[in-house]
């Protein structure tokens, strides 16, 4: 299980976006997916991920495109998902569902 995932923001196809998964306690590390597309599609290809492992933190890449990436994706996850998920200004992540 990897509880922390931290999102190295690219600006396009040259750069793409990665997610690393992170285990905090043995420190175990897998570069995760690429994921491509437009910002909304990577936003929610980054929620569906979110949803489906479960981390108890989410940490952004905040330099460059990576401010606008972190402002998108607390807009769209308080708008879209504010009753399956929420993530504070830490990046701690609580799930609402049973």
């Amino acid at each position: 299980m990897y509880n922390l995932l931290f999102v190295d923001v690219g600006n396009g196809k040259k750069f793409p976006t990665y997610i690393h998964k992170i285990n905090v306690i043995n420190g175990d590390h897998v570069r995760g997916q690429m994921l491509k597309g437009d910002m909304r599609n990577q936003i929610d290809a980054l929620i569906d991920m979110l949803i489906s492992d479960r981390p108890d933190k989410i940490i952004f890449d905040k330099t460059g495109i990576g401010i606008y990436f972190y402002e998108q994706f607390m807009i769209i996850v308080y708008l879209h998902y504010k009753n399956t998920l929420s993530v504070d200004a830490f990046g701690l992540i609580t799930y609402y569902d049973t």
